[in-house]
This record gives structure tokens, sequence and C-alpha cells, in this order.
């Protein structure tokens, strides 16, 4: 239960912001289309960039710690969504935010998503007995 609470949680702060970033973006900022895009998918590439660090460093650190410090930089993200809110006379200084923002939380999302998948792993290795067949 506690692995399902943990990524339930790591989803909800995930996709929290998805539905209203381009809005945001593209109305209140004023920028184009692919601006919008840009920091859309700034969280992807760099969870895409960072999973094999922070594969390594569950494996070196535990999972636990690995969802502890995934969640701790989605904080982090969200502090500084909200730091851009304060910059929107000056929209290059806001987007610059929201690109960091969004950034620290791909590296969160790879990082959390790491206990979800070695636990997939645990059970499958630990609680699933292995059998060869004959041959």
């Amino acid at each position: 239960m506690p692995i399902m609470a943990a990524a339930f949680i790591a989803f909800i702060v995930i996709g929290l912001a998805i539905p209203v970033l381009p809005l945001h973006v593209h109305q209140d900022l004023g920028f184009g289309t692919f601006l919008v895009g840009l920091v859309a998918g700034s969280q992807f590439a760099a969870a895409i960039a960072s999973r094999v660090w922070t594969g390594q460093d569950a494996d070196r650190r535990g999972a636990k710690h690995a969802v502890s410090f995934g969640l701790m930089v989605a904080a982090v993200a969200g502090r500084l969504y909200f730091l851009s809110l304060n910059f929107i006379t000056s929209p290059a200084m806001s987007v610059a935010i929201l690109l960091l923002g969004r950034a620290l939380l791909g590296v969160g999302e790879a990082s959390s998503s790491q206990e979800r998948k070695l636990g997939a792993l645990r059970s499958l290795v630990f609680k699933t007995p292995v059998r060869y067949s004959p041959g």
C-alpha cells in the first residue's frame, strides 16, 4: 500500500499543472505555440535525461531515498511555478523560471518512479517462484 500511495501522490503532483500550463504560457504570458510546447515538453526531456542517474542513485541509496528525493525535488519545482507568477510582468523571466521548474519536476518524476519499478521487480524476483523447464 505505501508504494501505491507514493505512486498516487507522485502522479497527482506531476499531472497537476499539465492542463493549465499551456494556457498560462500562451494567454497570460503571450508566447506562441513553440514555447508552449517547449515548456510542456521540458519536463519529459529532463525525465528521460535523468533516468540513468536516478536509477543508479536508487540502486546505491535505496528506493525509499529515491522516492523521498523525487518528491522533494517535485516540491521545489512547485515552488518555482509559484515564483514564476511573480514575474508575469516580465514574461521571459517567468518562462525561464517555468522551464527550470519543469526540468526539476522531470528529475523528480524520474527519481520517484524508481520505487515503483524496483517494487515491481522485487515482487517478480522474490515472491514469484522461478520454475525451470526440464531439458
